[in-house]
Order: C-alpha cells, then structure tokens, then sequence
C-alpha cells in the first residue's frame, strides 16, 4: 500500500468517524480529501453522499451517489442510498427504480424493501407499499419500522383491525 493510499483510508476513517458524530460538515471535508488522494474511493464517495443527504443537499448527494455507482454499480448500498435521496426530493417513481436496482442486488437488505414502501405509500399505491413493507418484515421481523408504517398504510385503506394488529406487534416487540 502506497502513502498515498494510506492517507486517503486516514481521511476516510476521520470522516467516518466524524460522521457518526453527526458532525457531517467536517466529515464531507474528510471525505473529499480522499477523493482527491484517490479519485476512484467507493466508500468515500458514497459515505460523502450520506452525510450531503442528511445535511439535507440531496441533489449533490445524488450525484456521489452517481461517482460512487459509476465506480461500483453493484452495490445495493449507493442504489438506496440514491434512491433515499431521491425520495427527499420527491422524486417518488426515479428513487422506486434506485430502490428496484438495490434489491436486483441484494432482495435480502431489509431497509430497501422499507424505503421502496415509502416512496411507494407518497404516490398512493398502499397495497404496493404494503407488499414491501411484508417483504421488510419477512427478513427482519423485528423491524418496527415497517410494522408501523405498515399499520398506518392500512389505516389509510380503512383496515383499521389490520392496522391495530400491526401497531400491537410493534408494541410488543418493542418491549422485549
């Protein structure tokens, strides 16, 4: 490993680090510094457009999430993340197709099957989103997210026992 190498994985690693911190400006800072040490950084790229996304700049995010796609377009991660994006911006049917190519790659990451019922309940398809959000549950019953937001879509289509089943499951879950 070069020096090179080994100063853009410090910067990474300080990034990251700074990140978890939800300190996501000095992060971005970190991570661009091992961009420009090596261009061609996957993780660096895609942890840059996670923190530009919760800072709430999710066109620039969109676009690492394009560089980090570009360098590695079998990651399920950077399609949702793209897709995530994409929903903040409202983009409901382009972040359905990030979220669509990430489960091509990976049908078994929970969180993309959650997110796609998301964007799927914004467009007002609830029996699409319910559909996912049954797929979240199936890998990760304990995932209460999806327990929740699937209760609260079929409060939404007036199956209101349906939705009192699911909010009692999360409930209970949530207390073991």
């Amino acid at each position: 490993m070069s020096m090179n190498d080994n100063n853009s994985i410090v910067q990474y690693n300080k990034g990251t680090a700074l990140a978890k911190l939800h300190k996501h400006e000095d992060a971005i800072k970190c991570y661009n510094e091992a961009i420009k040490i090596r261009p061609e950084f996957f993780l660096a790229w895609n942890n840059k457009a996670r923190s530009l996304d919760i800072l709430g700049k999710h066109d620039d995010a969109i676009k690492c999430f394009n560089q980090a796609i570009r360098i590695y377009p079998d990651s399920s991660n950077a399609w949702n993340g793209k897709g995530i994006a994409l929903d903040n911006l409202e983009k409901y049917e382009e972040a359905i197709n990030a979220f669509n190519q990430a489960i091509r790659l990976n049908p078994s990451y929970f969180h993309t099957w959650y997110n796609k019922g998301l964007a799927l309940g914004d467009l007002g398809k609830y029996e699409d989103a319910i559909k996912c959000y049954d797929e979240a549950i199936k890998i990760h019953p304990d995932y209460l997210n999806a327990w929740r937001e699937k209760g609260d879509v079929l409060v939404k289509l007036g199956k209101y026992n349906e939705a009192r089943k699911c909010f009692d499951i999360s409930q209970r879950r949530q207390e073991k």
